[in-house]
C-alpha cells in the first residue's frame, strides 16, 4: 500500500508543476514586451493603391516595398520589410501589412515613389500615382548625366536608357527624361 502512495505523490507534484507552469506562462505572456507584435500582427489592415509608370500601359514590372517606419515600431532595434506587393499590369497592388508603414513603389529608369502610412486597423487606400522616367543612372535624380547616357544610347535597343519600354531608345524615351529634368526622387505619393 505504501508504495502505490509514493507512485501517487510523484504524479501529483508534476502534474501541478505543469498547472504553475502554465500559469506562468500566461502571466509572463500578458506581461511581456513583444506581445504588442503578437497583437498588431494580429491586427493587420489592407493597404492599396496603384502605381504607373510614365509613358508605358504595363505597369506590373514596378516593386512595391513596405518597410516599418524608423523609429515608430522597430522590433528589437531592427527595421522590418514586408515582402514585396505583386502589381498587375493595371498598376493595382493590395497588400496585408500592420503598424507604421512607409511604402516605397520603384523600377530601374524611373524616380521612387513614397508614402508613409501611420498605425491603424483601418484599410487604406493610397490612391494612384505616377513614377517618373528618365532616371537611368541609380541616383534617384534625373540630370544630365541621365541625358548624357540616353544620347549616347540614342538609337539602340539599350533596356536601361528605353525608358518607355518599345525596344528602342528614340526621341520618345529622350523627351521623357528632359520633361523630368531636374526632379528627384522619391517623390510623395500621389504628385
Amino acid at each position: 500500500m505504501r508504495e502505490k502512495n509514493q507512485s501517487t505523490r510523484r504524479k501529483r507534484p508534476v502534474a501541478g508543476q505543469l498547472v504553475w507552469l502554465s500559469i506562468l506562462v500566461v502571466l509572463a505572456l500578458g506581461v511581456w514586451p513583444g506581445r504588442a507584435i503578437l497583437a498588431s500582427t494580429l491586427m493587420s489592415r489592407k493597404i492599396s493603391g496603384e502605381v504607373h509608370l510614365q509613358g508605358r500601359l504595363d505597369h506590373s514590372d514596378i516593386d512595391v516595398q513596405m518597410q516599418t517606419q524608423p523609429g515608430i515600431n522597430e522590433v528589437q532595434g531592427a527595421n522590418v520589410s514586408l515582402s514585396p506587393a505583386a502589381v498587375t499590369p493595371e498598376g493595382a497592388f493590395n497588400v496585408d501589412a500592420q503598424g507604421a508603414m512607409v511604402i516605397t513603389a520603384g523600377r530601374p529608369g524611373y524616380l521612387d515613389a513614397q508614402a508613409t502610412v501611420t498605425e491603424s486597423d483601418a484599410p487604406i487606400n493610397l490612391g494612384p500615382t505616377t513614377l517618373y522616367g528618365g532616371e537611368v543612372t541609380g541616383d534617384n535624380v534625373i540630370d544630365i548625366s541621365d541625358l548624357a547616357y540616353l544620347g549616347a544610347n540614342f538609337h539602340t535597343s539599350d533596356a536601361q536608357a528605353d525608358i518607355n519600354g518599345d525596344g528602342q531608345v528614340d526621341i520618345l524615351d529622350l523627351s521623357i527624361s528632359a520633361a523630368n529634368f531636374s526632379m528627384r526622387g522619391p517623390t510623395p505619393w500621389g504628385e
